[in-house]
């Protein structure tokens, strides 16, 4: 369905299909800074951001706005885990690459 989106978009406004807020922080029950790790793990780790950004690439989105960067500074910070933000540098370097 996307893939038919983002050709709909180029073929009518003559652009790329942006996608504006991708998920890249967890949701669940409670706020982010409630939850335990583990908690916040099950709905987004650095795998899970890796998914959404490929799973976007397929679907034709040139370009992808990420949702989550206080998320991933704070991760860092308190709790010394710079796995997210690794992972978000790997993939901007990458498609900067592409």
């Amino acid at each position: 369905m996307y893939k038919l989106k983002a050709f709909l978009i180029q073929l009518t406004k003559w652009r790329a299909y942006i996608n504006h807020e991708l998920q890249a922080e967890p949701w669940g029950p409670k706020a982010n800074w409630e939850m335990s790790i583990e908690e916040q793990n099950k709905s987004m780790n650095p795998e899970n951001i890796k998914k959404a950004v490929a799973y976007a690439n397929q679907a034709g989105m040139k370009y992808k706005d990420l949702w989550g960067a206080e998320w991933w500074y704070w991760r860092a910070t308190k709790y010394n885990d710079p796995s997210l933000q690794n992972t978000v540098k790997e993939l901007v370097s990458q498609a900067g690459n592409a």
